[in-house]
């Protein structure tokens, strides 16, 4: 049952990232970068944004990495190797 509730928050928070913060960190990413380029942002504050966005991707990897255990917890107490999946879209 843990697993089961790890392997439900997992997706939620993979959804989350995927849907929200990930294009939002990128975005932001992008505009400091353009930004900079135009001499509006500092180097300071394109490194920023990079930082979130990388701290972003690492959290992103975390929470596949932690579904996939819950995943693979489940599979092996009911022993069917094909009925759980964390069904992530790259």
């Amino acid at each position: 049952m843990q697993a089961h509730e790890r392997l439900n928050a997992a997706r939620q928070e993979v959804d989350a990232l995927q849907n929200d913060i990930l294009p939002g960190a990128q975005s932001a990413y992008d505009a400091a970068t353009k930004g900079f380029e135009l001499g509006k942002f500092s180097f300071l504050e394109v490194l920023d944004a990079q930082r979130t966005l990388l701290q972003a991707k690492s959290q992103y990897l975390r929470t596949l990495t932690e579904g996939h255990r819950a995943a693979a917890e489940i599979e092996r107490v009911l022993g069917n190797a094909s009925s759980v999946t964390l069904a992530v879209t790259p």
